[in-house]
């Protein structure tokens, strides 16, 4: 016969069995939980870019990947161009109300300008200077570039050759000058700051010192030396651009031409003060960028025709114009024996007269500032016969 298994032993076994189940169900989670520990001590925390070490964008000579702010791309700020209509003519039928006082009330638009700029001719010669970061293809300031081509260019004096520019290489990689001189149908050679030396500036209608993306050590000791033979090419017809957003430290600076120096100062926000120069046609102000602009000058002449100022610093959250003066970005000056100064008055009105009441008169009034005619007719008394 078989042996009957005793029931209390049946029912302890049972008992160990559910108990090593119960076990193995709970320690499970434990083992998963372990497991994903694991993985995620092996894997790499996520970059946080607030914490990264911040440079400026265009004090480097490497930034394929920078998306700067671009300029150019809001309607332009209109110019104002004056417009005096000297003398009203309205045409007149004879109809004439008894009493009628006419009040002309001029609208007057001021164009202030800030210096008398003189007139280029033969013999007079012209000085661009510069430090608005335009080689920095990010900025896209290829408006700015082709404007100061065209401008020096139409400046210029006949010569043999178009432009040359010196520079030791293309600013940040890229060509923007030499593109906005060939897009403007003119030629350029280059050359090194080495070759300023016993240069023959006049067989070339403009000089172009290409100094953006320079440090002081790849042009100064050559530039400077040659300073005195480019203000004489200037005085006798030349055109000399200085191109000067240079790469440095805050104590960096250049002389320039005639007077004055430019020192290394960043800046993302430039106004333009005079927005009627041929070299800012067509930009928004402020010219912004990363950076817009490295250098900012003073000391410059007193006849200095300043067209954009640098009012920033360099991290983009100084203070404003108020309160400060400010620094001289892009300027022309020119110098030469034929350079006659042409008056600027203080406000050239543009004058919109409007007239009140409306009246049908023939009448041609002499232009005044603000003429108040009366014209009052008295009806002609008609001759009583004498008797005879």
């Amino acid at each position: 016969m078989k042996k009957q298994i005793d029931p209390s032993k049946a029912h302890l076994i049972r008992s160990a069995f559910y108990l090593l189940l119960l076990v193995s169900v709970c320690t499970i989670p434990f083992a998963l939980a372990q497991r994903n520990a694991a993985k995620q001590m092996v894997m790499r925390a996520p970059l946080n870019q607030s914490q990264l070490p911040k440079f400026p964008y265009s004090s480097v000579r490497e930034r394929e990947s920078v998306n700067a702010v671009p300029a150019g791309e809001k309607s332009p700020s209109p110019s104002v161009s004056p417009s005096v209509s000297p003398s009203v003519s309205p045409s007149v039928s004879p109809s004439v109300s008894p009493s009628v006082s006419p009040s002309v009330s001029p609208s007057v638009s001021p164009s202030v300008s800030p210096s008398p700029t003189p007139t280029a001719g033969p013999g007079c010669g012209l000085l661009v200077g510069d430090g608005l970061a335009i080689g920095f293809a990010p900025n896209n300031y290829a408006l700015i570039a082709s404007n100061i081509v065209n401008f020096t260019f139409s400046n210029g004096q006949a010569a043999p050759n178009d432009f040359a520019i010196f520079q030791t290489h293309d600013p940040f990689g890229s060509t923007i000058v030499e593109t906005a001189i060939t897009g403007s149908g003119h030629t350029f050679s280059v050359f090194t700051p080495g070759d300023l030396a016993g240069f023959d500036f006049t067989q070339f209608r403009v000089i172009v010192l290409n100094w953006d993306d320079h440090f002081l050590g790849d042009f100064l000791a050559d530039y400077m030396a040659a300073i005195p033979a480019l203000e004489a090419y200037i005085s006798a017809g030349g055109v000399v651009w200085v191109q000067g957003a240079i790469q440095g430290e805050e104590e960096d600076s250049y002389p320039l031409p005639f007077g004055g120096q430019s020192n290394f100062d960043l800046s993302s926000s430039d106004p333009i003060v005079d927005p009627s120069s041929p070299m800012v046609a067509g930009v928004p102000s402020p010219i912004t960028g990363n950076f817009a602009s490295h250098v900012s000058d003073e000391d410059l002449p007193d006849d200095a025709h300043v067209v954009v100022v640098h009012c920033q610093d360099g991290n983009g959250e100084g203070e404003n114009c108020e309160g400060d003066e400010p620094g001289p970005v892009l300027y022309d000056l020119h110098r030469g024996t034929s350079c006659v100064p042409s008056p600027t008055p203080s406000v050239s009105p543009s004058v919109s007269p409007s007239v009140s009441p409306s009246v049908s008169p023939s009448v041609s009034p002499s232009p005044s500032t603000t003429p108040t005619p009366r014209a009052s007719p008295r009806s002609k008394p008609r001759p009583h016969p004498r008797p005879r």
